[in-house]
C-alpha cells in the first residue's frame, strides 16, 4: 500500500461514514496512510515562477506546499486555505528582493531579515477567516549569507638588506610573508656574502605586528640560536655581529593584534 499526501488523506478521511464505521476498512489503513506520509512527506506541490513585481494570488487548492520561484519583490495573497489547516509555503528568490504577505498575521516575522534571503520557509496556518492566517515560522537558513572561509593570503617575497641574500641551497630561498587569519606568516631562509648588517629587511604596512616579537631562528656556521626580531615597523633585524651568523633560517607565525 503507498502512502498518500495530505490532501488526499484530507479527503478519504472526510469521506468515512457517520453510521457502521468499519475500523479495518476504514480506521487501519488510514491510520497507516498518516504514518507513511508523515515520514515520507509526501505533499502535492504547487508551483509558481513569478518574473514580473506586484501583487499574485496563490492558490492552495489541491496543494499541500507551494513553491514560489521569483526574480522580483512581490506581495503574496495566499487563497483556499481552510480554518486549521497547516500549509506550506516555500520562496526561491534573489537576496535582495523584498516579499510581503497580504492578509495575514504576523508572527516573528522580520521583512528587513526576509529581504536579505535567497530561500524562504513559512508554515502557514488558517487562522478565523479564510483568508486571514498565521506566519508561525519562517526563519530559514541564508545560504548567501554564509561568508566564505577565510584562507591565508599570497606568498609575497620581500626585499632584502645588503649584504643578505636568499639561501638557495635546498629551499626556498628569501624571505616570505603572508597573512593569515589575524597572522603574518613569515618564512626566512637567507645567507650572507662577507659585511654584516643588523638590518635583514622591512615588511610594508599592513603586514607588521602591533608588538615587537622575538623570532626563534637557528644560524650557521657551526648552529646554534640568534637573537632575530620583527617590531612594529616592520623591520626584522639579526644582533650577532661578526663572522656569525653566515645563515639565519626561520619560520614562524605572528599575531597582528
Amino acid at each position: 500500500m503507498s502512502a498518500k499526501n495530505r490532501t488526499d488523506l484530507k479527503a478519504e478521511i472526510t469521506a468515512w461514514p457517520e453510521t457502521n464505521f468499519d475500523i479495518v476498512t476504514n480506521h487501519k489503513p488510514t491510520e497507516q496512510n498518516i504514518l507513511d506520509s508523515v515520514v515520507l512527506n509526501r505533499d502535492v506541490l504547487g508551483v509558481y515562477s513569478i518574473t514580473s513585481a506586484g501583487t499574485k494570488n496563490i492558490d492552495f487548492t489541491n496543494s499541500d506546499t507551494i513553491i514560489i520561484n521569483t526574480t522580483e519583490s512581490i506581495s503574496i495573497n495566499c487563497n483556499n486555505i481552510t480554518d486549521g489547516e497547516l500549509k506550506t509555503l516555500i520562496i526561491n528568490k534573489s537576496a535582495g528582493n523584498e516579499i510581503t504577505l497580504l492578509n495575514t498575521t504576523d508572527i516573528e516575522y522580520d521583512p528587513d531579515y526576509v529581504k536579505t534571503l535567497t530561500r524562504i520557509g513559512f508554515y502557514i496556518l488558517a487562522k478565523g477567516e479564510i483568508s486571514l492566517f498565521t506566519v508561525p515560522i519562517h526563519k530559514t537558513f541564508n545560504f548567501s549569507a554564509i561568508p566564505a572561509p577565510e584562507t591565508a593570503g599570497e606568498w609575497h617575497e620581500a626585499t632584502l638588506t645588503s649584504p643578505w641574500i636568499a639561501l638557495t641551497a635546498g629551499v626556498r630561498g628569501g624571505i616570505f610573508y603572508r597573512l593569515n587569519r589575524g597572522y603574518i606568516d613569515i618564512s626566512c631562509s637567507i645567507t650572507r656574502v662577507l659585511a654584516f648588517a643588523s638590518t635583514i629587511c622591512t615588511l610594508p604596512a599592513g603586514f607588521r605586528p602591533a608588538f615587537d616579537y622575538n623570532i626563534p631562528a637557528t644560524y650557521f656556521v657551526g648552529s646554534g640560536t640568534t637573537d632575530t626580531v620583527i617590531n612594529t615597523a616592520g623591520v626584522i633585524s639579526v644582533s650577532i655581529a661578526g663572522s656569525a651568523p653566515a645563515v639565519i633560517k626561520f619560520t614562524v607565525s605572528i599575531p597582528l593584534t
